[in-house]
């Protein structure tokens, strides 16, 4: 607890000091020809870099009653997969682009291992594009850059004078406070930097669903820039027309008018006939019974 006391009244000390700040970026397109890709050529060479998002998009090419599963992932070095995706289209249509944006808690760039794009079943991908967002921070030439720089508690303590240290008061030394109360002053401070580390942590979390959301609506847009493009080009198909002008009719009616057929007239009444004799019976039935 000391310790905790001690740290804060040494940054309080530095005034001067500032953070670090953090930086955003995205990678390329990590797909190649033959859909697996080398982590340590997609993502830069930055301190403390860690990936906070991935988004892709390919079109499948299947027949609609072919089974066909789809794998977007990278592998993990220690053992099984950092990230992996499964697309099921058996029974679905092909020729319609799939797009999806997935986020992170910021994982280190050391759990990435190679990227790929598996096609299981009848069928294959086509236009695939995968892209990484990341994070990262100032290097640590100095341990004081930053507070994630190894050393750092270390280099903070020996700026300063040893007057400072040697003068911080301590409430747990001082007979004249109350221990529990001072103790109870302590656990309130902890929960308050507690509910401050749990706010802080959802404005990360919705900040990365807002950056790797944005790369996506970006991409989709080009995506529907190109479609409107190729809808242009085809309108000088549609708008052509026929010589000719209009198709008039040419059915005529021998004597101008249509004539009534007596035969089916005669075919009416004998119908008509027939269902009343029904209907008679029916009502001379239900008389017997009663």
């Amino acid at each position: 607890m000391l310790k905790k006391r001690l740290l804060m009244v040494v940054l309080v000390c530095l005034g001067g000091y500032s953070y670090s700040n953090y930086y955003f970026g995205s990678t390329n397109n990590s797909v190649s020809n033959s859909l697996t890709w080398d982590m340590n050529n997609v993502l830069p060479d930055l301190y403390n870099l860690k990936v906070n998002g991935v988004f892709y998009t390919y079109t499948p090419i299947k027949n609609t009653e072919d089974p066909m599963k789809v794998y977007v992932s990278n592998l993990n070095p220690n053992g099984g997969y950092t990230f992996r995706e499964t697309d099921d289209w058996s029974g679905k249509p092909g020729g319609v682009a799939i797009r999806k944006a997935i986020g992170f808690e910021y994982i280190p760039r050391e759990l990435w291992g190679d990227g790929s794009i598996e096609v299981d079943g009848s069928g294959s991908i086509t236009n695939a594009q995968v892209v990484y967002t990341y994070r990262y921070e100032e290097g640590c030439s100095s341990p004081l850059d930053s507070p994630t720089c190894d050393g750092y508690a270390d280099a903070v303590l020996d700026v300063i004078p040893d007057t400072i240290i040697t003068n911080i008061y301590n409430a747990l030394e001082d007979d004249n406070v109350d221990r529990d109360e001072t103790e109870v002053d302590y656990k309130e401070e902890e929960q308050e930097q507690e509910e401050v580390k749990e706010e802080n942590d959802l404005e990360r979390a919705l900040a990365i669903n807002e950056e790797t959301l944005e790369l996506g609506n970006n991409i989709a847009q080009n995506q529907m820039l190109k479609a409107m493009n190729s809808a242009i080009q085809m309108n000088s198909y549609y708008a052509k027309s026929i010589d000719g002008g209009t198709y008039k009719e040419s059915v005529v009616i021998d004597g101008g008018r249509i004539k009534d057929n007596p035969r089916g007239a005669r075919m009416g009444l004998v119908s008509d006939a027939l269902h009343d004799k029904m209907v008679d019976m029916q009502y001379s039935r239900g008389e017997k019974n009663d």
